[in-house]
């Protein structure tokens, strides 16, 4: 309600009452006191005074609280305005966050599918390849295993030379005859310079001359020997045979006979070194562990004057 409405009412209400009180006063004749009629004129104004001041302390109560209303409005209003900024500012940093984890998770992602088809390369490469690394491995197993053998064979095979008996050509002695009537005699050493003794033992000779100078026997004349029983060789013993001359326990044969009927025939050739005589063959055993190995011996009567007596350039040979 507005105050200035109600304000020319009270004052039109209060001119009534006076003019009406002055229509009795007149129409009747009686003349009040002047001073009681203004006390009670001043008491009414004071009244609507007092009325209009408590009408306009209300108002200004209301409006009062209407701008406390507005201000707290005002202030809530702000609050959950910044309250929505704030989650506006954060929302967008954690959605900025977002974008960032889901772009690293993304790329993670992309690691992984990029692991794992290495990954897939490798195996579908590993099971291509398994079998040749399967065969390489039993190939480096093979080689190893053949190494090892190779290696005890080697070793067996080492100390078994080691233990064997090894018969060599040591020299010669005894070197006699070499008359008209006598044909030259030698004798032929073997030595066995091994750790075990030689087993049976055959012994084969023979001659020939050649009117030139000889490296040793041909092949033909080396399938003519004949071989016959000797003793066994000791460990750093030695064996003696004799070129040129019958074996007592044995009658000569016919051919030897012829031979030797041969060379005394031809003395004087050889003699004046017309003719080069040679004696050659072949010594045979059984080491220890019973293989068997051959001794090669060709010699020659170097001298004539002196019945000295030379190696061959070939056929001296030993297994």
């Amino acid at each position: 309600m507005n105050i200035d409405e109600h304000a020319p009412q009270d004052f039109e209400i209060c001119a009534m009452e006076n003019k009406d009180q002055s229509a009795r006063d007149e129409s009747t004749g009686t003349i009040e006191n002047p001073l009681a009629g203004q006390v009670a004129t001043e008491r009414r104004l004071q009244e609507a005074e007092q009325r209009i001041e408590d009408r306009m302390s209300a108002f200004e109560r209301a409006m009062l609280r209407l701008t406390w209303a507005a201000v707290i409005i005002s202030l809530l209003s702000g609050l959950v305005f910044a309250g929505q900024l704030y989650e506006m500012i954060s929302g967008a940093t954690a959605t900025d966050k977002l974008v960032d984890y889901s772009r690293t998770q993304s790329e993670a992602a992309k690691d992984i599918a990029q692991a794992s088809s290495d990954f897939t390369d490798s195996a579908y490469w590993m099971e291509e390849h398994l079998d040749d690394a399967a065969s390489a491995m039993q190939d480096n197993v093979d080689t190893a295993d053949r190494n090892t053998k190779t290696t005890i064979r080697n070793a067996q095979e080492a100390f078994r030379k080691e233990q064997r008996a090894w018969i060599g050509v040591l020299g010669t002695a005894e070197s006699t005859g070499f008359t008209e009537k006598e044909i030259w005699k030698v004798k032929v050493i073997f030595f066995n310079s091994g750790r075990t003794p030689a087993r049976n033992v055959q012994t084969s000779g023979m001659y020939t001359t050649s009117p030139v100078p000889l490296s040793g026997p041909f092949p033909k004349q080396i399938k003519q020997l004949m071989f016959r029983p000797a003793q066994s060789i000791a460990p750093q013993g030695s064996y003696r045979e004799a070129v040129g001359s019958d074996y007592p326990a044995e009658a000569s044969s016919v051919p030897q006979r012829e031979g030797q009927q041969t060379l005394l025939s031809q003395y004087n050739l050889i003699k004046n070194k017309q003719l080069f005589l040679y004696y050659f063959g072949i010594l045979k055993y059984d080491d220890n562990s019973g293989r068997h190995h051959e001794t090669q011996y060709c010699i020659s009567l170097a001298n004539p004057d002196t019945k000295e007596a030379g190696f061959c350039d070939a056929f001296n040979d030993l297994n």
